[in-house]
């Protein structure tokens, strides 16, 4: 029987109040009110006042320092209220100390009420910012916060068996923290070494900005989004259908009930009736749901500008503008200058006339998007597309990579190298006949070598979750291989550095210092390359 995992400290580059987690931190100071910055994500409390929580005598005096916000919507992450604010001379560690107690008294929390982990997870997930350095009095002291909340908090996951989420929007506070870790296999120990390799050749080519993301409906599961059969089940009952006609409606596939239900949604609308009332619903559906998974945000922090999905919903745009980008989405919203574009092969909930729902759809899809299978194949051809949440058994997949498969060149198509295969598929469990089908095509990379269980049980449900944190694993060890040194030459981050990037930092600032004292140079040409790398490391920055 496999060990169990132990909890892991996730470094996040998004929006905390965004992400679907059990437990959230939100920083205040001893008055216990948070600013309103902090309400903008949910709409129930828009337009009133919020009382967070009630201050205790404890709390008065200092000697307790977390709250949980008790009226709160019970679908939505529960906050907590900490006072994490002081004067900027307290010492580093006063910050800590407030994170060591929020991981304390969440989890002694969580476990008096026996509360299960959030949307099925393995593991439950706490999420807080780093603490102290927007307002909180340690913002020109940042890298020392950092270097050192990161060790405590991989300390007390372990410790505590949970996962813990360190949730940043600053792109330099997030490199800073990433750098912490140093990419150490240590820092993974649920990553085998097969995984850990696997790991280093995606890592280098996400570097090198040749990864393209194939994103499917399994990376959403963790978000809340709702089952699609459940979700069919629940329309059918709307639109009037009987127990006799649900349990008939089960015998046919997902596509052909999709059109048996619309058909029945239909029924007494006017012809003329111009809006798809079926999408409207499913929009209508996944428009409930709150945020985002951790998955979208690990995916989303990956350096690669194009992603192409077969999903509807607009969780991974979420995630991707909360870590800072700018998102064309391709056909519905295209954007100039976008930083990221995300290509949506069947449709967004923000267009319900032309999701691809029905068999009707599909049959219907060449004639409708070829010009986005066209993008497709180019990419297959010229970049390397990670597979992730994604079933190869969709038709229009197997059509699309078919052209590519045949235009690719002999010694190509015929490679057995991970080198020579035109994509990567991550995969919770080994399913060799499907996998052999695009074995030359494809590298399988297996977050568990079992086959996946049978049926529906305890075990089995355990098994699939506990298969998708070790995914949510790899994902955040790409994510530490991937980082980038933006912060080393700006003053917040001069704590976090390493000796040989302090070293390197005088060196560099010594260089700057010559060029201040003698500014003619800068009118050499060369200058402009330099001047580009230089802000690349954190140079200038307004502090």
């Amino acid at each position: 029987m496999e060990a169990p995992m132990s909890g892991h400290l996730f470094i996040v580059h998004g929006d905390l109040t965004l992400l679907s987690c059990d437990a959230w931190l939100v920083p205040c100071d001893i008055d216990a009110m948070p600013s309103r910055s902090w309400t903008r994500s949910f709409n129930h409390l828009q337009g009133r006042a919020q009382r967070w929580a009630e201050p205790t005598e404890e709390w008065r005096r200092g000697t307790q320092r977390m709250l949980k916000v008790v009226e709160w919507e019970d679908h939505l992450p529960r906050p907590w209220v900490g006072n994490v604010a002081a004067v900027p001379s307290t010492d580093v560690s006063w910050f800590v100390a407030g994170a060591e107690e929020f991981i304390e008294r969440v989890t002694d929390d969580l476990h008096a009420h026996a509360t299960p982990p959030r949307n099925g997870r393995a593991k439950h997930l706490l999420a807080l910012p780093v603490i102290g350095t927007r307002y909180g009095g340690k913002r020109h002291w940042t890298g020392d916060v950092v270097r050192a909340l990161v060790p405590v908090l991989q300390k007390m996951a372990a410790v505590k068996d949970v996962d813990i989420a360190l949730v940043s929007n600053d792109e330099l506070t997030y490199a800073s923290a990433q750098a912490q870790r140093e990419a150490n296999p240590a820092a993974w120990p649920d990553l085998d070494e097969r995984l850990w390799h696997k790991g280093e050749r995606l890592a280098h080519i996400a570097a090198n900005g040749d990864l393209v993301l194939f994103v499917g409906a399994g990376v959403s599961k963790n978000a809340g989004l709702p089952d699609w059969g459940g979700l069919l089940r629940d329309l059918a009952r709307n639109a009037g259908m009987t127990e006799e006609e649900l349990g008939a409606l089960k015998e046919l596939g997902a596509l052909d009930q999709a059109r048996v239900i619309e058909l029945r949604m239909e029924t007494g609308l006017p012809p003329q009736a111009s809006k798809r009332i079926l999408g409207e619903r499913i929009a209508d559906a996944f428009a409930r749901v709150h945020g985002y998974a951790l998955s979208h945000a690990l995916l989303a922090a990956l350096p690669s500008r194009e992603v192409i999905t077969t999903n509807y919903d607009t969780l991974f745009e979420r995630a991707s503008q909360a870590a800072g980008m700018t998102v064309s989405v391709l056909p519905h919203e295209p954007q100039s200058g976008a930083s990221r574009w995300v290509l949506k092969m069947h449709g967004c909930v923000t267009d319900p006339d032309n999701i691809v729902l029905t068999r009707e759809d599909y049959m219907r899809y060449d004639l409708r998007r070829q010009a986005l299978a066209g993008i497709v194949q180019a990419l297959l051809l010229m970049r390397h597309m990670l597979f992730i949440g994604f079933s190869l058994r969709d038709d229009n997949f197997h059509r699309i990579a078919d052209a590519v498969r045949r235009a690719r060149v002999p010694a190509k198509a015929d490679a057995t190298s991970p080198a020579g295969r035109f994509g990567t598929a991550l995969s919770l469990f080994s399913s060799p006949l499907e996998q052999s089908l695009w074995g030359n095509d494809l590298d399988w990379v297996n977050m568990q070598s079992t086959s996946p269980p049978a049926g529906r049980s305890e075990e089995s449900d355990k098994a699939w979750a506990h298969a998708a944190r070790r995914l949510e694993l790899f994902l955040d060890s790409l994510l530490a291989r991937t980082g980038t040194t933006a912060y080393l030459l700006h003053p917040r981050f001069e704590g976090a550095l390493s000796d040989p990037e302090r070293g390197l930092a005088d060196k560099l600032q010594r260089f700057l210092d010559e060029v201040d004292r003698d500014p003619t140079v800068k009118a050499a040409p060369a200058w402009k390359y330099l001047e580009t790398l230089l802000h690349r490391l954190g140079w200038p920055r307004t502090p």
